[in-house]
């Protein structure tokens, strides 16, 4: 009786020791189920560069931007000189292939109609690939969709120098903002409706 409760024991303590070690086992494997693993979501951003004249203008540039003009008619000035009387022609070339959205921008035109000391007044402002729409007295708006953005956009502002018969003092401080000054906006064209102004 005695050798059977020995042979008794001794097969529960295996049996308990199988248990534990298949309890350990069972523990490991599952633990390599339950492992937790970073994770890191990447996502493809949409680009947003414009270059206005080669001048990339999404980053600060306090600089502004140089417009090189080309006289159509000349007040009377030497050649390739603007004086009252001329008119002149700034081609600006906007590129958009770094940017992946459709893009609306405005140009904020201040001459001589909005502020009486500039020396030239707009004339006209123009576009063979896209229809510019004059949104304020000062403003003019057009939009880059997203079929057009891998190629340049062209515009052309042509304004002249009213020759009123006015004299003109030139001083040593006259700048580039004396003749006429433009100001770039952008922003993500969605669809938006642009009204035009009366």
């Amino acid at each position: 009786m005695e050798r059977v409760r020995k042979n008794i024991k001794l097969v529960l303590l295996l049996i308990f020791i199988v248990i534990c070690f298949a309890f350990l086992l069972m523990k490991t494997t599952i633990g390599a189920y339950e492992s937790t693993v970073g994770v890191i979501a990447a996502s493809n951003m949409a680009g947003w560069s414009i270059l206005i004249n080669n001048t990339d203008v999404t980053v600060n540039n306090p600089d502004g931007i140089d417009l090189n003009y080309t006289i159509t008619a000349n007040g009377g000035g030497k050649h390739s000189k603007a004086a009252p009387g001329s008119v002149l022609e700034y081609p600006i070339v906007i590129d958009t292939t770094g940017t992946d959205v459709a893009v609306r921008f405005d140009l904020e035109i201040i001459d001589k109609s909005i502020d009486p000391d500039k020396f030239l007044e707009l004339k006209e402002v123009s576009s063979q690939d896209i229809t510019i729409v004059q949104t304020s007295a000062s403003t003019y708006t057009g939009v880059i969709t997203k079929s057009r953005l891998n190629e340049d956009t062209e515009l052309k502002l042509k304004l002249e120098w009213p020759d009123d018969g006015s004299l003109i003092e030139y001083i040593e401080d006259t700048t580039d903002e004396d003749y006429f000054t433009i100001n770039f906006h952008a922003i993500q064209y969605r669809g938006e409706t642009i009204t035009p102004y009366e």
